[in-house]
Parts: C-alpha cells; structure tokens; sequence
C-alpha cells in the first residue's frame, strides 16, 4: 500500500498544465490541430496529459503511426525527444510542418505573391456575363441548377439559374487534362466509396483541375523554406474544391419546420460523391486555408523550431532531439535498441 502511494506522488510530481478537466471537456480542434483533416485525429488535451504523466523530461516519445503530427508537436512542446514513423508522406510533411513552422511574415509574403500571379487567372474562370465572379455552382450529378456570387449589400451569395456564358465557360475545360499531379489509380474500397474505376475527372470538375494545376506551378516557384506550408494549404483545402461538397437541404429550425433553403456544406474524409453538391471557387478555398495558417502560426506560443533528423538514431544518441522518418515502422525499429522509448502513443486509428 505504501509503495503504491509513493508512486502516485512520483506522477503527481510530473504533472504540469493539462488538468483532467481538459480531457472530459476538450476545447476541440483549433489552430494548427484543426489545419488539415486526417484519420483518427484525438482531442490535443489526451495526448498532451498522457506524455506530461508517463514520461519526464529528456525521454524518448515514438508514434510509430504518425499520422496527423500532433504527437510530435505535443511532445516536442514538453521538451521529451521524439521519434515518429510513417508511411504516407503526407503524415511526414504535416509532421514536419507543426515541428517546424515557417516565418510568418514570409508565409505572408509568399501569400501576396500567389494573390498577384494566379488569383486573376483563376478568377477568371469563374467569370459571370456581367462582370461579377461566381464563388458557388449548385450540381444535381451533371446538371448545373444554380450559380451563386457575392452579393456587395450583404455578406451572404445571390443566386440565379445558369445562362449560356455559364455553360460556354464549363465547356472550355470539360476536355482538361491536370498536368501536374502524378496519375493517380484508386483501387476497390467500400469504406471510403472508391473502386478502381474512379478517376480524377470524377472527383473535380475540369475547370478545378486547371486552376488547381495553376496554384501548383505558382507554389513550386516559391522558396524551399515555404513551399511545404503553400502546398500543404492547398491539399487541406482540395477537398473542398471538389465534387465531394454536400448541398445541406431541408434544415430548419426544428424538424416540423422544414426549409428550402440550401447551404454549403463540406467535404468529409474519404470519397463520398454526393448527387447535389457544390462546385466552390478554387481561389477562395486556397485562400481561406493559406489565411488560416498564418494565422495559427501568428498566435502560436510554442516558438521553438527543431532541426529534424532523418534518422532514429541521432535522437537515441542525443544528437537530435526529433526524427521524423518515412517509412515500414516494422523496419525501421529493428534498429532501435530494447529500453530507449519511454512511451509508445499515436493518435491514428489505423494503427494495430
């Protein structure tokens, strides 16, 4: 009994500022938390409170899952070292992003930039015939039912049925062809509503497509040092650019009052195609994403930045004080000498 009640005051010992509260009441997904959507993402508060009570400072941390990245960040923030793993080399950008943020007033920078080479030649694409700019068409399958455009009295879309310009300007990129990303093969999967005949034209409309490919080229001209964060802005916004957009019908403000209204809705994991859904201005998805990570960035309290190893090794040794490694983690740990990891935590639900 008493050897049990010393134990106890050794972890009270290693508490800090993640109180139990926080765990039963998160605050949810904000920030960089809430910057791109992944797989199995845990409320920050349970990770934070588990390294903070099972591990010290100094100790080594691995997720051999990585998947959103916010283990590392929460570990690295509590000064343990830190080893994370990972196959998808989307998980190791994200990692590397929240343990390393750029410069804000370079990601500004890089952001006016962008506004100045692409937006009007995006913006262009989504020309009305009197000179305004849709933000919203309305899709029932192939059938465009409704355009929507920024209203200057009110911060809210007029809409109108589509018109011949409306469908002369679809037709210019029906036939488009992306450029730049890699041919992508989709394989039969009804968890995520994928079958092996899917293709990139099923999921975005040509003219995404084009405009995609225009911020792509725009990006890749950017610095090293900010590229990273451009272009993990515009993958966390490419859902929302897409085909996979529901249309929120019927919502009112209680189930005997239903509504005709329509809203945007937004673009859930995985590949669901909704009959009616949205397609949304490509700029203004980017944008919003590219905005809302300087502004977590800017606000961010945790001002260090890491130099990430490669290699598992060189945090073992202390050379490094994070790895980030992409990779079978199967493999990689054979490497890994018996005793060295203080605590084995991941936030991805895939993992087993």
């Amino acid at each position: 009994m008493k050897s049990s009640f010393k134990q106890l005051n050794l972890f009270e010992a290693e508490l800090t500022h993640t109180s139990p509260e926080t765990i039963v009441l998160p605050k949810g997904y904000k920030g960089l938390a809430a910057f791109h959507k992944y797989w199995g993402k845990k409320p920050i508060e349970s990770l934070a409170f588990i390294i903070e009570n099972l591990t010290k400072k100094g100790d080594i941390v691995l997720d051999p899952f990585l998947g959103s990245g916010l283990v590392a960040r929460e570990a690295a923030i509590r000064k343990r070292r830190f080893i994370g793993i990972d196959i998808n080399p989307i998980a190791i950008e994200l990692s590397n992003l929240l343990i390393a943020l750029p410069s804000p007033n370079l990601l500004k920078e890089a952001i006016h930039e962008l506004e100045i080479s692409v937006k009007s030649q995006i913006y262009k694409t989504y020309l009305l015939e009197d000179g305004k700019f849709a933000t919203h068409y309305l899709w029932n399958g192939n059938k465009l039912n409704s355009v929507w455009h920024l209203s200057r009295k009110r911060n809210e879309g007029d809409k109108r049925l589509p018109t011949n310009s409306d469908y002369q300007l679809l037709k210019e990129f029906e036939a488009y062809q992306p450029q730049i990303p890699r041919p992508i093969k989709f394989f039969q999967n009804s968890r995520i509503n994928t079958n092996d005949s899917l293709t990139l034209k099923d999921l975005f409309t040509g003219r995404a497509l084009y405009n995609i490919d225009l911020l792509l080229d725009a990006i890749h001209k950017q610095p090293d040092t900010i590229k990273s964060a451009l272009l993990l802005s515009l993958t966390s916004a490419s859902g929302q650019m897409s085909n996979m957009v529901f249309a929120i019908t019927g919502r009112g403000k209680t189930k005997s009052q239903p509504t005709n209204k329509i809203e945007v809705g937004s673009w859930v994991i995985g590949y669901w195609r909704p009959t009616l859904h949205f397609e949304i201005n490509v700029w203004n998805c980017f944008i919003k994403r590219a905005n809302s990570l300087l502004k977590s960035i800017e606000q961010d309290e945790f001002e260090k930045n890491y130099q990430v190893s490669k290699r598992l090794e060189d945090v073992i040794y202390n050379k490094t004080e994070v790895a980030i490694i992409q990779g079978d983690n199967r493999k990689i740990l054979n490497n890994c000498p018996d005793g060295t990891i203080s605590l084995i935590l991941t936030d991805h639900c895939g993992a087993n």
